[in-house]
């Protein structure tokens, strides 16, 4: 099974996978949280999943080795 990646520093989020004793790693992306206008609940959430799945794929895919950068 690959690892999951948990785009979010929630802990709340974090526990239910350790419960589902699913691997897992953490990355915080860099993402503001943020409404935009006039958009639904629904669409700021799928909004916001879009950006740090884009977040968290640039920083794993395009340097070289970014957890040694990060000093993980």
């Amino acid at each position: 099974m690959s690892n999951l990646i948990l785009a979010s520093g929630s802990s709340y989020k974090a526990a239910l996978l350790q419960r589902l004793m699913l691997p897992f790693s953490v990355e915080y992306p860099k993402v503001d949280e943020c409404a935009i206008g006039n958009e639904l609940p629904r669409q700021t959430a799928e909004r916001l999943a879009r950006e740090k799945a884009h977040c968290i794929a640039c920083l794993l895919y395009t340097s070289p080795s970014p957890r040694d950068q990060r000093g993980s």
